[in-house]
């Protein structure tokens, strides 16, 4: 069984702007994938675009906010339009903000749950469509975190919003499988990001995750044989606490 491939295929990746997102679509440029950034910050996507067909590589800004039905139904739309299918979806678009659950607003909580969870339902749900009706075999790769699969501390909207995403990968996992549908879902811990640094700023910077070495487990699921499938990757610091 030949090794996944991806030179020129399509690939959608949200939250593109910055950290993880701007990695994991760096790394698919670099193996020749076709990149659709997606992000609310035009001017962000730019500079990954740029940096992207500088190495060679071939990107297309596409702002958009996730969050947004009919934003998220138009930017799917446009993908197909101009390249005729989508092979790839990376859902990493993603927010947090720590605090005690008494000191959690209602607005930071659906803010959360639904640049977290209803954003990657959404993005989903519509290539899944597109996948189906065109008989494409793509995958998809929801980016959670290890906060989907254990509580942290003053952490509470954000660890819901993950175990929300990591719950909705399991059934997308279940019903794409029939499609030749791939589904894999990421869990990093604490990545070297604006984000971490900000909730975390007691975890010394030299042990965290980096961006880029979230996106080489992206491209290792994309690159697998065929004939297996890896559910899911959780990676930690390796001086934090084991799951």
């Amino acid at each position: 069984m030949e090794i996944g491939e991806t030179k020129e295929k399509v690939a959608i990746v949200t939250g593109a702007s910055r950290g993880i997102g701007a990695a994991i679509a760096k790394k698919l440029a670099e193996a020749k994938a076709w990149v659709v950034l997606v992000a609310r910050d035009r001017a962000r996507l730019q500079l990954v675009a740029a940096s992207i067909q500088k190495n060679g590589g071939k990107a297309w800004c596409l702002p958009a906010d996730v969050i947004e039905e009919k934003q998220v139904r138009e930017m799917v739309q446009s993908v197909v339009k101009r390249f005729g299918r989508i092979d790839i979806l990376v859902n990493n678009a993603g927010v947090g903000y720590a605090a005690a659950i008494p000191e959690t607003t209602v607005q930071d909580w659906d803010l959360m749950m639904n640049t977290n969870a209803r954003g990657a339902f959404l993005c989903s749900r519509e290539v899944l469509k597109v996948m189906k009706d065109k008989k494409i075999a793509g995958s998809i790769i929801n980016i959670a975190s290890l906060a989907g699969k254990k509580g942290y501390r003053h952490q509470a909207a954000y660890c819901a919003s993950k175990f929300a995403l990591v719950g909705f990968t399991k059934v997308l996992a279940i019903e794409g499988q029939p499609l030749g549908i791939r589904v894999h879902l990421v869990c990093p811990g604490g990545v070297n990001t604006e984000f971490i640094k900000r909730i975390r700023p007691d975890i010394p910077p030299e042990t965290l995750i980096q961006p880029e070495e979230v996106a080489q487990a992206v491209m290792f699921l994309l690159q697998q044989p065929t004939r297996i499938a890896t559910d899911e990757i959780l990676i930690r610091r390796f001086s934090s606490e084991i799951i």
